[in-house]
């Protein structure tokens, strides 16, 4: 439960240590893990990355050993900034500076391998201090680029660790992505750790106003997470009886909720995923991602009409009396 920004060590210098959001995402960790490879395949198709890193096609978990990612809020990522360590060669790393500025964006000092292009939507700045960092900014953060060595490097990890995140006020952090969560909770933090035996588990730690809220949304959070840990594709209609046969039935349990405790004004509950859970979560999401953007149209078609029979749309949930807004699970 650390700041991740300062667990990363001096390769997060040049982020803000009291951002909204903070994310370290210890990707080396996932390396080893029997799904490591599909998930890497996943997070390439995500469009955050297929926008960043796309172009040259870096894969997040075989080429990625950590990434710190601090900013303001998620659905704009114009402010965000991120770091990146990896073990790419020089040569591998300057085609995709050259991807990226062939893709509309130009080099603002070669020498010292920063260029600006367009991503996300946005203007950003990538540098490369060194032959293991690459750095992204805003352009209106380039001042703080000058603050990089070239010797920066991220600070060891407990075993097993794969992410830490800590938001403040998560209910406006996370508007638009979601996931949304009673008002009343000022800041959350989240560690996920990898078991020996390939499950994961998710400890969570909220900070709520009051003792009286943080007892209901304990409760709250408790029931809500039992009732959306299971998924029936019988409720989704054609489309739904399509997911079964794809997934060798109908009813699926995707992860094993804990009881969420208050202690004072603290909310505090650890999830598990089994690894058999987490290989279904893969194989949903591998249907709902979008396909790479450098994949021919012809490796394409399958999973473009797979996709296609799933598209579950799980409604909001109410939230308690005393909360202003609701949590709500839905697939990606």
């Amino acid at each position: 439960y650390n700041n991740p920004v300062a667990v990363a060590g001096t390769a997060g210098k040049i982020a803000d240590s009291n951002a909204n959001i903070r994310l370290l995402l210890r990707t080396s960790a996932m390396r080893g893990h029997p799904l490591g490879q599909r998930i890497g395949g996943l997070l390439q198709r995500t469009p955050q990355w297929s926008d960043f890193f796309g172009p040259g096609q870096i894969d997040p978990i075989r080429d990625i050993d950590n990434i710190l990612v601090a900013g303001p809020q998620f659905r704009n990522s114009s402010n965000i900034v991120a770091v990146v360590e990896h073990h790419l060669s020089r040569d591998r790393m300057d085609a995709a500076f050259a991807q990226l500025i062939k893709r509309g964006g130009k080099w603002l000092n070669k020498k010292e391998r920063i260029a600006e292009a367009f991503a996300d939507r946005a203007s950003r700045l990538f540098a490369a201090p060194s032959d293991t960092i690459v750095a992204v900014v805003p352009p209106s953060a380039r001042g703080s680029l000058s603050k990089l060595t070239g010797k920066e490097s991220f600070g060891r990890a407990k075993p097993g660790i794969v992410l830490q995140a800590y938001i403040v006020t998560p209910w406006r952090a996370l508007r638009g992505t979601g996931a949304v969560l009673p008002r009343s909770i000022q800041w959350a933090k989240l560690e996920i750790v990898q078991e020996k035996n390939g499950d994961a588990s998710l400890h969570l730690l909220g900070l709520d106003k009051s003792k009286e809220d943080a007892v209901t949304h304990a409760s709250w959070l408790t029931n809500k997470l039992k009732e959306r840990s299971k998924v029936n594709f019988n409720d989704f209609g054609t489309q739904g009886r399509i997911a079964s046969m794809l997934f060798g039935g109908s009813q699926h349990t995707l992860y094993n909720p804990g009881a969420f405790e208050a202690k004072d004004k603290m909310i505090s509950g650890v999830i598990v995923v089994k690894q058999k859970q987490l290989k279904l979560i893969t194989d949903i999401l591998d249907l709902l991602l979008p396909v790479p953007r450098h994949e021919s149209r012809s490796k394409s078609a399958p999973t473009t009409a797979k996709k296609q029979a799933v598209k579950p749309q799980i409604k909001p949930i109410q939230s308690p009396r005393k909360s202003t807004g609701a949590l709500k699970i839905s697939q990606p």
